[in-house]
């Protein structure tokens, strides 16, 4: 008896020879094969530039901190002007803790007056992370071959100045010895200050951008620049903060709140169902039990009825370790800050080979040699790290503010939100959807129990329509586009949601961060606003070849 035909084999049989060939199991994508012949008539090469052109910043001052964008590892275009280097926290003449940044000047005119600068949080993680996965001129993303052009660079809109802070963060050096925010913030503005008289910055609007812990040093570096006897000189305009860390007391309150609803909405690739151990009827009942229902059912309301109470500070009351007990044996491999993904978890370029399977390590090291992209002996002598100092690290290995971690109240508790809020009253804070570390509505919840501008929270809930523009870029990736997210605006203060992002939401919607970085510096009316992104680079109309293309198909 003959074999039975594979369903393969009894379709090439009979199917005529002419839909054979548009018929592909070997790897084929037709989604690819479309947008590569969408973006193909269009596509523009980019140029290597002579390394002798115009700077707008080269001085004798600032010679030593020039960049050549041709000696980028791995980046086969030229970056265009930036600067980097050490730069010490004071004047004294034996300073030695100095913070390391990284300058891209922005040749949009419309930037010729301010600088917008990046953190990121940790407390002790370095702004290189948002630098080369999130909003820089170049990106390499996990599990990526290579680092590809970003058209989302933020650099595209603003002076970008990152920024790895506090002291021993990153390729930044000398002993940390800041117990607070208050003190680290003094550091800041005495690098900042160096940094401002070395290229000639002074007076120009400041505005601080950042993520996480960032949370706690933007409203604290902002304080600091608005009490300050030199407040003219760092201008400060808006600030910015994505997922950001708000109120650390009691323990967390701010992912605590809003756990179970969390993981109700979002079992689905979770997976803490009930009957799967105990975890959901821990979490059901330490709800419960903490008052976290009732405090959402009272109090979550827009507009808020009034001052909130204080949260349970009780052991019992941690429900975030339940999530993560959980996970551990559901799911080992999830990602708190992105809950969508799990195993395999994605390689890292920015980290250690042992650190998992870096399969992002290109073919011309061996890995056993590879200590992260930033530690590359080209890379470090391109962004003038001395010999013989420390790898950079992702983070680092002891907090930043010493044993006892950060001595400071929270700045919902101190004020100092409110104050840079009411100073600037251009102030955004953006969160993304699949964050559980820090949630989209714990954000909320603890804006609504804050005052400012003589008022209590939002009148309403976020509801307007976060709208992109469908961009066709004929250079790199195309943004989401429709409706992202929604958002509220009272009082200069924005708050925003973005579908389908992370916490690090300039890397995981590269689109709604450009956008709300165009309102963040005026180009922008609002974040409805259906006006093609300002400033990009490359051909952005819709392709005339787009329709017959797709009939191919």
């Amino acid at each position: 008896m003959a074999p039975a035909l594979s369903l393969r084999a009894l379709l090439l049989t009979v199917l005529p020879c002419t839909v054979l060939a548009h018929w592909r199991v070997d790897g084929h994508n037709p989604v690819k094969a479309l947008a590569e012949e969408r973006r193909g008539p269009n596509r523009r090469n980019i140029q290597k530039r002579d390394v002798s052109g115009d700077y707008q910043y080269l001085t004798d001052k600032t010679q030593k901190y020039l960049v050549n964008g041709t000696d980028i590892p791995f980046v086969d275009w030229d970056l265009g002007e930036s600067y980097a280097g050490l730069m010490p926290i004071s004047k004294k003449s034996n300073e030695t803790r100095e913070l390391f940044f990284w300058y891209f000047p922005s040749t949009n005119k419309d930037a010729s007056n301010e600088v917008t600068i990046w953190l990121n949080g940790g407390p002790g993680c370095s702004s290189f992370i948002g630098l080369v996965q999130e909003n820089g001129p170049f990106t390499w993303f996990p599990s990526a071959y290579r680092p590809v052009y970003n058209i989302y660079s933020w650099s595209q809109l603003s002076n970008m100045l990152y920024v790895d802070q506090p002291a021993g963060t990153g390729f930044s050096v000398g002993s940390p010895d800041a117990t607070t925010e208050e003190e680290i913030a003094q550091q800041f503005l005495g690098f900042y200050h160096n940094w401002m008289e070395t290229f000639n910055t002074t007076g120009r609007k400041t505005h601080l951008t950042g993520e996480s812990y960032a949370g706690h040093y933007i409203p604290y570096i902002g304080d600091a620049m608005i009490k300050s006897n030199q407040s003219a000189d760092y201008n400060l305009s808006g600030a910015m903060m994505f997922s950001p860390y708000i109120r650390s007391v009691p323990n967390d309150f701010q992912q605590h709140i809003v756990t179970k609803p969390f993981v109700e909405e979002y079992n689905n690739v979770m997976g803490l169902y009930p009957g799967v151990g105990d975890y959901w009827d821990r979490i059901e009942a330490a709800d419960e039990a903490c008052g976290y229902k009732d405090m959402r059912e009272k109090y979550f309301t827009f507009p808020p009825a009034g001052p909130f109470p204080p949260g349970n500070m009780s052991d019992e009351c941690q429900i975030s370790s339940v999530v993560y007990d959980g996970l551990a044996e559901v799911s080992p491999c999830s990602n708190i800050y992105h809950i969508s993904q799990g195993c395999p978890n994605p390689s890292d370029p920015l980290l250690w080979a042992s650190a998992g399977d870096n399969a992002s390590v290109p073919l011309s090291f061996d890995k056993k040699d590879w200590h992260g992209y930033l530690n590359i002996p080209q890379m470090r002598k391109a962004i003038h790290i001395p010999e013989g100092q420390k790898d950079w690290q992702e983070c680092t290995d002891a907090d930043p503010f010493g044993p006892n971690g950060d001595q400071s109240e929270d700045p919902f508790t101190s004020g100092a939100l409110t104050r840079v809020i009411e100073h600037t009253n251009n102030f955004i804070i953006a969160s993304g959807n699949l964050d559980y570390r820090v949630p989209t509505n714990g954000t909320l919840y603890v804006l609504q129990n804050m005052t400012w501008n003589g008022k209590q929270g939002f009148d309403e809930f976020p509801s307007k329509t976060f709208f992109l523009p469908t961009a066709y870029s004929d250079l790199s990736s195309q943004s989401a586009a429709g409706k992202i997210g929604d958002w509220v605006e009272q009082r200069g203060l924005n708050f925003a949601r973005v579908f389908n992002a992370g916490h690090e939401l300039p890397e995981y919607a590269q689109g709604a961060g450009y956008r709300l970085l165009e309102k963040l510096l005026g180009r922008v009316s609002d974040l409805a606003s259906d006006v093609m992104f300002t400033a990009l680079p490359g051909n952005f109309a819709a392709p005339t070849n787009a329709t017959a293309a797709s009939k191919k198909l």
